[in-house]
């Protein structure tokens, strides 16, 4: 009668055992039912903190960074970034939220529209191709015949800068949005 001993190890949590050379691979191998030991963040940050030696030690890695900005939006926000695509859209309820703005249901398709089209951006100049001035300023070249008979013009070039920078310091409506009458404007 032959009796091998051996020593008896349960497997725990932190136990590690040496895949087989096919899976291991293949490099996408996870258990993410292992909630306890976070087996799936683990493997998440083995594969952007990679080891020379000794892999297998789940203390050699990085702990999660952005684990202390998760828990300061918790805390200020009551909002999850990981529950969010892109950190804008997180940014645009964790305004909601602080501030407390209801934006309002735009129901009319026009204005709808209009902010629709709104959206592309481009170039916004005023821009005539020729212009002719009679501007009694500019020296020899005024003729004062003409100015009397009709009323002066001057040419007026502007160079404003920032003018995103102001826009962007400015509020937002949010609400009440209707159409002017025309016959408020002069269009002359």
């Amino acid at each position: 009668m032959n009796i091998n001993m051996c020593k008896y190890n349960p497997l725990r949590g932190a136990s590690y055992i040496k895949l087989p050379k096919i899976i291991s691979v293949k490099k996408a191998i996870t258990n993410i039912k292992n909630k306890d030991n976070k087996c799936f963040l683990w493997s998440i940050l083995a594969a952007l903190h990679p080891q020379d030696k000794n892999s297998e030690t789940i203390s050699k890695y990085k702990e999660w960074e952005n684990e202390s900005y998760r828990h300061v939006s918790l805390k200020h926000f009551k909002l999850d970034p990981v529950h969010y695509y892109t950190t804008p859209g997180f940014a645009w309820n964790a305004m909601f939220r602080k501030t407390g703005i209801e934006l309002e249901l735009i129901t009319d398709i026009d204005i709808y529209l209009m902010f629709e089209q709104g959206i592309r951006g481009g170039l916004s100049q005023c821009s005539i191709r020729y212009s002719k001035t009679n501007n009694k300023y500019i020296g020899e070249k005024y003729k004062k015949e003409q100015t009397e008979k009709t009323t002066p013009k001057y040419l007026l070039n502007l160079d404003a800068n920032n003018l995103y920078g102001w826009g962007m310091c400015e509020y937002l409506p949010y609400k009440g949005f209707k159409w002017s009458d025309p016959d408020c404007f002069d269009t002359e």
